[in-house]
């Protein structure tokens, strides 16, 4: 019996954890200042955003995947500015596509999070030649 048990911990540990260990999110404040974010991404902001408004992000505040996956939006506040960092998967042919999190669809093609911790609103590139 003990070892059914342990095995049946061990596959809801594997069935919760694995998924959105390899999911992407946005980067945090902390990750943007620190200029460590994803380079799976080819990040960009708004060409009148400068390199100081960037680097003095305060808090996430939004996370929507645009377009049908194309690309995803993230949105931070700064002590001046709202700041937009959009993310498109630098390997072609690849969409975005929610993972975790609470999210709605919008007839535009948008998926937007719902959660208050945007640090919950979890996604994934798939590319194409990824499944069967």
């Amino acid at each position: 019996m003990k070892m059914v048990k342990g095995n049946g911990i061990l596959f809801l540990c594997v069935v919760l954890v694995i998924p959105t260990a390899y999911a992407d999110r946005c980067p945090t404040p902390d990750e943007i200042r620190g200029r460590t974010i994803a380079k799976d991404y080819d990040w960009t902001v708004n060409e009148r955003t400068s390199l100081e408004n960037i680097l003095s992000v305060k808090q996430s505040i939004a996370v929507r995947v645009m377009k049908n996956g194309e690309f995803v939006s993230c949105r931070y506040t700064t002590e001046r500015q709202l700041i937009r960092l959009d993310g498109v998967p630098v390997q072609e042919k690849c969409v975005i596509t929610v993972s975790s999190g609470d999210w709605i669809n919008t007839t535009t093609g948008e998926s937007v999070c719902q959660e208050e911790d945007t640090m919950q609103c979890l996604f994934n590139i798939e590319c194409q030649g990824d499944h069967p």
